[in-house]
């Protein structure tokens, strides 16, 4: 009981946290170190023990993280300015510390996430009090929104807009009617600060929100018109209201006068030359840039750049810039994508709407060192690639692995193997490098003679288009129907193209699903109504995404087209899964056969000779500890394997034994663990090697 009265108390003090951090940190900014320090202090430290207390996971918004800060601090050793290098470097490393640490907390539930976009609004209530209190009601509408809290103008245009797109996602979302008078009000109050950019953002960013939240077109364009309107109206208050003219409505003038008739503001005019002296600057030093702050320093103009793109490109070159928006760009296509494949998450359309708007304005300020851009970019990765993230690596799994690498480099390079650019590899450098590195001995692809070397010559060699059809788990009840009869086959509920084809309602209260094209992927359920649907959609939508060709250079699986096969359950006398017979044929013989029990559990082969005598030997999975008796259908499924293995120099044939004692085909396998697991004892890799004759060598090879 106290525990659990002490973890509600230490979640609640790290929401009191969270919620004065935020609002301490919007109204009163970095600068003012005597209200902001204590308050960051705490935070970190907070936040930082939540972090290794729960164990928190790295996400791919860490590793980012880190490469980006390493380039920043890289960037001293050639900078212009070593003091305003480290300056802008220790910024950096302190809003991307600020930026993991709430992904983490935002990650680990639905209501942290809710809470957190509460904070920001609360955050911009006290930013709007703080102006109230030091701002005369004559300056209102005099002076631009912030000056007279010592903020940029910029900066509290940009929380009130954003903040805005926010509640309007609110109001569109949870059609909750006081979001939307928040985002009526920030809105009204981002047009006093000036800045014409956010008058483009709330534009941008609200005809957005309305198309990407309306189920159907008629609505879309009704929700275009009341936008279209909306934002006419603004525009027309901006031009006609005599102070809010002074503010943004001359901004907005020179916005649409420069373009079409070459004409511009003062403000706009030093932008431009700034973009093309930054221009000249990248050409200069177009790799890893001239350092951070090179702009301020030697641009000629003695501040930054206020244009993102053009202070990355002077500060880092190329690699710096490509690597920062690198995460954004993905982020932006893996919403999109979802959307348009109607599999988003709670956030995502969010997400896509400020990735959007935030790329846009990255054409007018510099944001990169900034804390609320920072912050925004992580919710946006919370909300586009949460399921991703709970797949990161804790603290303490990163420090085992790195020590297993340095103990062991091989293990490194099997985890590289797992890499896309590893794709580029041929197939046969791919089995070669695995190989050695797997089983610490070199391929002998032109003499093989164990059986894990000829499983690598039959990757590269043995290529039968029927392969690809016997490793398709939809496509391969024909071939089983056709060969020993249907009656052996699991019953089919459905096989679907789509996840989102899947009616859940209509299905048995107890099935199995799988994917046609991989292997050792399955959701069993055992209850339909304990059935955590969305995790097995997000688990059914990765299977759709897997190309397990790659994994370890199967051919056969790199041409099956993804579906989902939802089989009835296999139901057993105890209520276990049932144990899988496996049979090892060789030119339609069977040799050897193991099988597989404790699935679920912890997972035991104990293999035997066809003659059911138990023979010594351990693969990858301990053998048991109790008898295995032989099944009474073990002719049957000999017989059967024989008939299947037919004309194939090797292929492993599986059955299960339902409780009914009815033989069930599992699947045909011609990689038996793609060739990289050690026998033990080694001989045996020897004596099924000497099983596997293999075919005629094609000639040109």
């Amino acid at each position: 009981m106290n525990s659990i009265y002490n973890h509600k108390v230490f979640d609640t003090f790290c929401d009191i946290s969270l919620l004065v951090f935020l609002s301490i940190l919007m109204a009163f900014g970095l600068n003012n170190h005597k209200v902001f320090l204590p308050v960051e202090i705490l935070f970190i430290l907070v936040f930082g023990i939540r972090f290794l207390v729960l164990k928190s996971k790295l996400t791919t918004f860490a590793f980012w993280s880190l490469g980006f800060i390493a380039l920043s601090f890289c960037s001293l050793l050639y900078a212009t300015s070593s003091s305003l290098a480290l300056d802008g470097a220790i910024s950096i490393l302190q809003v991307m510390i600020f930026a993991n640490l709430l992904i983490a907390y935002i990650l680990e539930s639905e209501r942290n996430y809710r809470f957190f976009l509460n904070c920001l609004f609360f955050a911009t209530f006290v930013v709007v009090v703080r102006l109230v209190i030091k701002t005369p009601f004559q300056d209102f509408v005099t002076r631009r929104l912030g000056e007279t809290i010592a903020i940029n103008a910029n900066t509290v245009g940009y929380l009130f807009s954003m903040t805005g797109l926010v509640a309007l996602y609110r109001f569109l979302d949870a059609k909750k009617w006081y979001f939307g008078i928040i985002f009526i009000a920030f809105s009204f109050l981002s047009l006093f600060s000036g800045s014409g950019k956010m008058i483009a953002i709330l534009i941008i960013g609200s005809v957005l929100l309305f198309f990407l939240t309306r189920k159907n077109l008629q609505r879309s364009f009704l929700s275009f018109g009341i936008v279209a309107f909306l934002i006419i109206s603004v525009l027309y208050l901006s031009m006609k209201w005599e102070p809010l003219y002074r503010i943004c409505g001359r901004q907005i003038e020179t916005f649409f006068v420069y373009p079409t008739e070459g004409q511009s503001g003062s403000s706009t005019s030093i932008r431009m030359e700034m973009m093309v002296r930054g221009w000249e600057m990248f050409k200069e030093k177009p790799f890893f840039g001239w350092g951070y702050g090179a702009f301020t320093n030697v641009g000629g103009f003695s501040v930054y750049a206020h244009n993102n793109y053009i202070e990355l490109l002077v500060s880092l070159g190329i690699v710096g810039t490509l690597w920062y928006y690198l995460l954004p760009l993905l982020l932006l296509a893996k919403g999109l994508k979802m959307f348009f494949m109607r599999r988003m998450q709670n956030g995502t359309i969010l997400s896509v709407t400020l990735l959007l708007v935030m790329l846009v304005d990255n054409l007018g300020r510099v944001t990169f060192n900034e804390e609320l851009p920072t912050i925004l970019l992580a919710l946006c990765y919370v909300g586009v690639a949460r399921r991703d993230a709970n797949s990161g690596k804790s603290l303490e799994h990163i420090f085992r692995k790195a020590k297993e690498w340095v103990s062991s480099p091989r293990l490194l390079v099997l985890h590289m193997l797992k890499w896309k650019v590893a794709r580029l590899l041929s197939d046969k450098t791919f089995v070669t490098i695995k190989y050695r590195m797997s089983l610490k001995k070199k391929l002998d692809l032109k003499n093989p003679k164990t059986y894990n070397e000829k499983l690598q010559w039959l990757k590269l060699y043995d290529r039968k288009e029927m392969y690809t059809k016997l490793v398709d788990k939809y496509e391969v009840r024909e071939h089983i129907a056709n060969t020993i009869g249907s009656e052996y086959l699991i019953p089919l509920i459905g096989v679907y193209d789509k996840v989102d084809d899947i009616d859940f309602d209509s299905l048995p209260d107890a099935f199995v699903l799988k994917p046609t094209q991989t292997s050792g992927d399955v959701i069993i359920c055992r209850d339909k109504a304990k059935l955590n649907r969305d995790a097995a959609i997000g688990e059914m939508h990765a299977w759709m995404g897997k190309n397990y060709y790659w994994y370890d250079r199967e051919w056969p699986y790199k041409d099956v087209k993804p579906r989902i096969v939802c089989e009835q359950l296999i139901e057993t006398s105890d209520g276990n899964p049932p144990r899988d017979y496996k049979i090892f044929c060789f030119d339609g013989i069977p040799k050897f056969a193991f099988v597989a029990s404790d699935r679920g559990k912890t997972t035991k082969f104990d293999y035997f000779d066809v003659d059911w005598n138990r023979i010594p030997l351990i693969q990858h999975y301990p053998n048991s500890t109790y008898d295995i008796p032989k099944p009474q259908q073990w002719e049957k499924m000999l017989s059967l394997a024989r008939v299947l293995s037919a004309g194939m120099p090797h292929v492993r044939v599986d059955f299960y034994i339902d409780a009914n004692d009815t033989i069930l085909f599992g699947e045909l396998t011609f990689f038996h663990f793609s060739g990289f697991v050690e026998f033990e004892p080694e001989q045996y890799d020897l004596l099924l090697g000497s099983w596997l004759a293999l075919p005629e060598r094609m000639t040109n090879k």
